[in-house]
């Protein structure tokens, strides 16, 4: 499951590893030793796998309603055990309750070192296709295994093909324990000030699949038409920092282009950028990423210690010629690709990407396994898809919504094209069934993101018109771990559920597990 608080960046103007649950160095954890952890929440670590006492409390965070979510890092010998994690929360007026353990019992004191940091990291680099481009982080954990056996865990980026990775080194045998690729990736296309993208703001595919649809074949790249131009609305950049003119903001920094250019105006009034200019895909971006955390902070989200990627996230638009983008958690940023149609021109790209990115901030190295790995796809999805719901001015939600990624699948996909879909029935097994190969994330993430949009719809809105069930997942995020898989997932939901609303949700989020697979058996609510 899930080690602490991983941050490869400062996220609240700390060091660069001052915050860290995984040890990245080659010392203990760092426990957060300011205030202890109330004896009730202590004592019900006593449920846990591990002992108490081999628990170390890594972070905190509040929910909205007043919830604490308290994370403990098993360590034996002052050395952490790698994704070893126990999660309680402590709602007012409740007793708290261990919600996620990934702990064990009986992890066996780890011996001395044999292979160095360096030579840990040289293994770790020479098992992955790639040169790595200089930028590691290394150090010792217990694997759990049970027998105590010291693993060098090395962090790094390779450069050509571009790459993030986690890779586990037996620290005495110099063996490859584990391999992790962390970089989170879309197979789609591009972006523009279309809110959320040209297809949703032209309200159908006609005339304008064409252009995608020679943008796939490689022509009249970036045109502009009449249509496409007249099809933007004016929208406003907020958030923007004061003393500067370039797309710096409270949430979001968005750059352009392989060498990551700012995109400055001294009047801050982009109002003429068309689409044949490669600023209006980061204008794109910032706008889809600051409506999206501005979204996620009316939630509740909002601030210390409940933030979830409350921070101005990098990205760069067009900054790869690939029909692809991605997040990349060493890194911290996101890059947008330009094959096909750009995929800072649809919305729907830049939200699911950077729902990886909120994800990461709130369970460091989230989604290392192909379960997580398929949650975190689907949550992309579906953060996207919700973002399409809050639109206003969508002519026609119920197509238009659950259809991701529309104006980037033009150039690839027949009409009416999606990249992937939200509503959609299968089950777990069914789904696996047409997927090639049968584990595939952003496929098998389909039925996650389908199971909560389909919650999303039976749940509705509160009494202060918020999406109960948007409300619901980021919560749920604060209470799984690294290696989470789908039945952690549901679990973690019902937790939130009955932290935020007192399980008032418990039978319908309960059902939809059950039905999609996810859970063996209807929970007792």
């Amino acid at each position: 499951m899930l080690l602490g608080a991983v941050r490869f960046r400062s996220k609240a103007g700390m060091g660069g590893l001052a915050t860290l649950g995984l040890a990245l160095v080659a010392t203990a954890l760092v426990p957060v030793a300011a205030t202890a952890a109330p004896r009730s929440v202590r004592s019900k670590l006593k449920a846990a796998s591990a002992p108490a006492s081999e628990l170390v409390r890594t972070d905190t965070v509040g929910l909205p309603g007043g919830v604490s979510v308290y994370r403990f890092q098993q360590q034996v010998d002052g050395v952490p055990v790698d994704a070893a994690e126990a999660v309680v929360a402590d709602a007012p007026g409740a007793a708290p309750a261990l919600v996620a353990d990934a702990t064990a019992s009986g992890i066996a004191a780890p011996g001395q070192a044999a292979v160095s940091r360096s030579e840990a990291v040289a293994t770790a680099a020479g098992a992955v296709k790639g040169r790595r481009d200089g930028r590691a982080r290394a150090g010792l954990v217990i694997s759990p295994n049970g027998d105590g056996t010291l693993a060098w865990d090395v962090v790094f980026a390779t450069a050509r093909p571009f790459g993030n990775f986690e890779v586990l080194v037996d620290a005495g045998s110099g063996r490859v324990l584990h391999r992790y690729d962390l970089l989170h990736q879309l197979q789609t296309g591009q972006a523009q000030l279309y809110v959320p993208n040209a297809v949703t703001e032209n309200n159908g595919y006609q005339p304008i699949a064409k252009v995608g649809r020679a943008e796939g074949r490689g022509k009249d790249k970036d045109k502009d038409t009449a249509l496409l131009t007249a099809l933007r609305e004016p929208v406003p950049l907020p958030n923007l920092r004061d003393g500067q003119d370039c797309l710096r903001g409270l949430w979001a920094t968005a750059k352009v282009g392989k060498k990551a250019n700012n995109v400055c105006r001294p009047s801050l009034n982009f109002s003429a950028v068309t689409r044949h200019d490669n600023k209006f895909e980061a204008l794109m971006a910032y706008h889809a990423i600051d409506r999206t955390q501005t979204y996620i902070q009316g939630l509740g989200f909002a601030g210390p210690p409940n933030g979830a990627n409350d921070e101005s996230q990098l990205v760069i638009a067009d900054a790869i010629p690939d029909d692809n983008s991605f997040y990349a958690p060493l890194h911290d940023w996101i890059q947008l690709g330009t094959g096909g149609v750009d995929d800072a021109e649809d919305q729907d790209v830049i939200i699911h990407e950077y729902g990886h990115s909120v994800q990461d901030a709130q369970v460091k190295g989230f989604g290392r396994k192909p379960q997580g790995g398929a949650m975190g796809e689907g949550f992309g999805d579906y953060l996207a898809a919700a973002m399409s719901a809050e639109t206003p001015g969508v002519p026609d939600h119920a197509m238009f919504d659950p259809c991701v990624m529309e104006w980037d699948a033009t150039s690839y996909a027949p009409l009416p094209s999606c990249l992937r879909r939200t509503d959609n029935d299968n089950t777990w097994d069914e789904q696996r069934d047409e997927c090639s190969p049968p584990t595939e994330v952003h496929c098998i993430g389909e039925v996650w993101s389908s199971a909560l949009w389909t919650l999303r719809g039976d749940l509705g809105d509160d009494g202060l018109g918020d999406s109960i069930m948007d409300k619901l997942v980021i919560a749920s995020h604060f209470l799984e771990t690294k290696d989470a898989r789908f039945e952690d997932g549901a679990n973690a939901l019902l937790s939130a559920d009955d932290a935020l609303y007192g399980s008032a949700h418990c039978d319908a989020i309960g059902d939809e597990m059950v039905t999609r697979g996810f859970l063996a058996t209807t929970p007792s609510c």
